[in-house]
């Protein structure tokens, strides 16, 4: 992407300006993927990670939602920055299979802002792309905008071989990009931020839209753009660039249909960089048309990348948080439900205690309910026990009455959007008990109802669920044994068993004195604990060491007589499920911390052994 702030003036013409047609405010209504050449700040539904700063690098909806986060799209690649976003094509929406390219190369060169990336950790080089025209393997032109062509079913079979095959492989034989298109009756049209080398003219404008099956320029610039327009180079005297393209996969042959952005702005018809203008036709709809859900202080952002909807979902209908989590990062495909441990910097977390879920639905939704059923059963509604006495502000009324929910899970939507969640911001859709039921893999399911009373299944989501507390033991070596110096260090032996285990900690402390923490491990850190405890070890282990005048930071004969007697070893060890809270207040409704330091939002139990120590 190139950020101009150009007018360019046309010949003086009598002409209306373009406005944005019926059909394409449908479409936004529905949800246009996208992203924008600038940041700024969502002053509309809140994210779901809270952080109402949305990226360049952000690919958004216009219904108003960001559809992942640019770390969300570079996970597999283990990018911890911004990379920005510079062509975008969402092959499925519910996987989130995503093509993209990035505005920045990656840091340690692992792929360049030229290479077709995929949120399957495909990369696809540059010179794979360009290898039908004929230049040389070494030239990146950048890619600025991609639009995958064939069947759906094809191109994701296409996006997972280029994973399988690997990087190395287009590198070395870039040729064979073309050919494989070719056979699979599938194309990739996509444009460059650069162009093409050319003794006399060049081989194509960055505003051209390219085939890398036939290595041909399938637009121009010049027939993209109204007759008015003087695209092309060198015979109309500029090029527009095309820094966004966008078709639906299934009717590619209907050209007119596409839509696309360019690099600078124009006049006589007006267009700006952001606005989405549609082949020959000029503005098919305005960059505030796209951001105006987002609700932004200006009124266009730019258009770095656009993608049109592959298939009809509620883009509205979704869970945000589940336990005090974002849900993007509860990654259900690839560790069945456990807290993704980039969000925490701990390993695959679980929930217990009272399981806060919250989302948001759709205008069309006139009820709602959140169902749940483990792994391999039927569904069942998640109620709120009446008992529990929940009770929220009401907006009209200006008190706070108790929730209302139906006998099989049901809720009024209008009731919950507009009486209450109005004036309770961050209110959840229910609130599930999960000590109700055993440990293990649920499912949960946000299911929505419309006027005609046709029930939607919007999304479901796997949570691991554990309430049981570690099982621990200290061995009774030490127990109500005399020792002196001489007999330092103490070898402290014992078990600890939890299907997910975090962490445990030993203290000491003479009797009636603080404890003072002197060994602690965590699961992550090897031997003696696991990702079990000590198992599979048999039997006790060694847990740690105990040099009492050391950890008193003293020389033997130092010790006086009232650090003489009796002393305390304590053994405390937790699990990694992250615990809700309940108070039955105005909206109160108690997320687990995601400190790592506050274990006791965890299951943990903890034993002792006594034993005296004399000088």
């Amino acid at each position: 992407m190139r950020k101009f702030s150009i007018s360019v003036i046309f010949m003086t013409f009598s002409i209306c300006l373009l406005g944005v047609a019926a059909n394409a405010q449908e479409l936004l209504g529905k949800g246009v993927y996208f992203s924008t050449e600038e940041e700024f700040v969502t002053r509309g539904h809140m994210p779901p990670d809270g952080n109402p700063i949305v990226s360049d690098g952000d690919l958004l909806n216009s219904a108003g939602f960001i559809y992942m986060r640019n770390q969300e799209l570079l996970r597999p690649f283990q990018i911890k920055f911004d990379l920005g976003l510079d062509a975008a094509d969402v092959i499925e929406e519910k996987d989130r299979i995503v093509v993209f390219s990035t505005e920045l190369d990656h840091p340690e060169g692992l792929f360049t802002a030229g290479d077709l990336l995929s949120t399957n950790g495909a990369i696809l080089p540059n010179s794979a792309l360009l290898a039908a025209f004929g230049l040389p393997r070494d030239l990146d032109l950048g890619l600025d905008a991609v639009q995958l062509v064939g069947k759906q079913e094809t191109v994701i079979r296409f996006v997972d071989e280029i994973k399988t095959k690997g990087k190395d492989f287009w590198l070395q034989d870039p040729k064979r990009l073309a050919e494989w298109l070719k056979e699979l009756g599938m194309d990739i049209w996509f444009s460059t931020e650069g162009t093409a080398p050319s003794p006399q003219r060049p081989r194509f404008l960055d505003g051209d839209l390219l085939s890398a099956a036939s290595g041909t320029v399938v637009l121009s610039n010049q027939n993209a753009l109204p007759v008015m327009v003087p695209a092309g180079i060198p015979d109309r005297g500029v090029d527009f660039g095309m820094d966004a393209v966008a078709v639906w996969r299934d009717k590619i042959e209907q050209m007119e249909a596409l839509l696309f952005s360019t690099e600078i702005n124009g006049k006589n018809p007006n267009f700006t960089d952001g606005d989405a203008l549609r082949r020959g036709d000029g503005v098919f709809f305005r960059n505030d048309d796209l951001i105006r859900a987002f609700e932004p202080k200006v009124k266009d952002l730019g258009l770095d990348a656009l993608s049109l909807r592959t298939r009809s979902i509620t883009a509205a209908c979704r869970f945000e948080r589940v336990g005090g989590v974002v849900v993007n990062a509860i990654n259900w495909d690839n560790i069945g439900g456990f807290v993704d441990p980039a969000l925490t910097g701990r390993k695959d977390h679980t929930f217990g205690g009272r399981v806060s879920i919250r989302g948001d639905l759709p205008p069309e939704a006139v009820e709602h309910r959140v169902l749940y059923r483990p792994e391999t059963g039927a569904n069942s509604p998640i109620l709120m026990p009446a008992a529990m006495n929940w009770r929220v502000d009401h907006c009209a009324l200006g008190i706070s009455v108790p929730v209302v929910i139906g006998g099989d899970g049901w809720m009024s939507t209008a009731y919950w959007k507009n009486s209450l969640r109005a004036c309770n911001h961050d209110l959840i859709l229910v609130d599930w008990n999960s000590r109700a039921g055993s440990d293990g893999k649920y499912i949960l399911s946000l299911q929505m109802k419309d006027a005609t009373g046709r029930i939607t299944t919007c999304q479901e989501l796997p949570i691991q669920v554990d309430n049981t507390k570690p099982k621990l033991s200290l061995t009774d070596t030490n127990e109500c044994k005399k020792y002196s110096c001489a007999d330092m260090p103490l070898t402290i032996q014992g078990e600890i068993q939890d299907a997910h285990f975090s962490n445990y900690q030993l203290r000491f402390r003479r009797f009636g004195m603080p404890a003072t923490r002197f060994a602690e491990r965590y699961y992550y850190e090897g031997a003696p604990a696991g990702s079990e405890g000590t198992i599979p070890a048999p039997g006790a282990v060694t847990l740690g060491t105990l040099d009492i005048p050391g950890a008193l930071g003293k020389s033997c004969r130092d010790i006086t007589n009232d650090e003489e007697g009796r002393y305390t070893v304590l053994l405390h060890a937790y699990d990694r499920s992250l615990l809700g809270g309940f108070t039955p207040s105005v909206n109160g409704v108690a997320d687990p911390s995601l400190n790592p330091a506050d274990r006791q939002d965890r299951n943990w139990d903890w034993t002792l052994t006594n034993f005296e120590f004399y000088k």
